[in-house]
């Protein structure tokens, strides 16, 4: 008699040919050995296909939550894995973002921010505020009266108003021109 190969197991009693004394594993599940009855089910972080000798580790970025999964899973946006043969996937902590199969989150740059949990991206500055920090996870600073942030800046720092110019409020994103016989020291 010869035993099923691996990845296959004995389908019934005095079969006498291959395909049919011998049924391939479905996908999720292995056969390590020749001459098994049953199919066991890949382990947490692992994974496989059909007729497989063995399971194969889910690569970093990617997951496996259960046992017998015949693929692994993409981390979403705004989680990670580094390691391989992972379970779950990680957050990112506030000040950071991710994108979908990632192995590590990204700082948030400056000029934008993010106070959650498990983001895609990170937050622009409105207009008139500045964020000068990477990887910040406080919303960002209000100019101050005198100064201001434009749109087309980075919204890293804010700019004092020229001379001859004024800015009488916070958080703006431009200065004003003094009018005709008035003047800013």
């Amino acid at each position: 008699c010869t035993l099923c190969a691996h990845g296959k197991i004995g389908a019934g009693i005095s079969q006498t040919v291959e395909s049919t004394a011998c049924t391939s594993c479905p996908a999720g599940k292995f056969s390590s050995s020749a001459g098994l009855t049953s199919c066991l089910s890949c382990p947490i972080g692992k994974y496989s296909g059909s007729r497989a000798p063995a399971c194969a580790n889910c690569l970093s970025g990617k997951f496996a939550d259960q046992a017998g999964l015949p693929s692994c899973t993409i981390c979403p946006a705004g989680k990670f894995n580094t390691i391989a043969s992972a379970g779950i996937c990680f957050n990112c902590m506030p000040g950071s973002y991710s994108g979908p199969e990632s192995t590590a989150c990204k700082q948030c740059p400056p000029g934008k921010y993010n106070s959650q949990l498990a983001q895609a991206a990170c937050a622009a500055c409105g207009l008139g505020s500045v964020q000068p920090l990477v990887g910040h996870s406080s919303p960002c600073v209000a100019c101050a009266v005198g100064q201001f942030v434009s749109a087309s800046d980075s919204q890293v720092m804010c700019t004092d108003c020229q001379v001859g110019m004024y800015q009488a409020q916070s958080q703006m994103s431009s200065c004003s021109y003094c009018n005709i016989g008035q003047y800013v020291s």
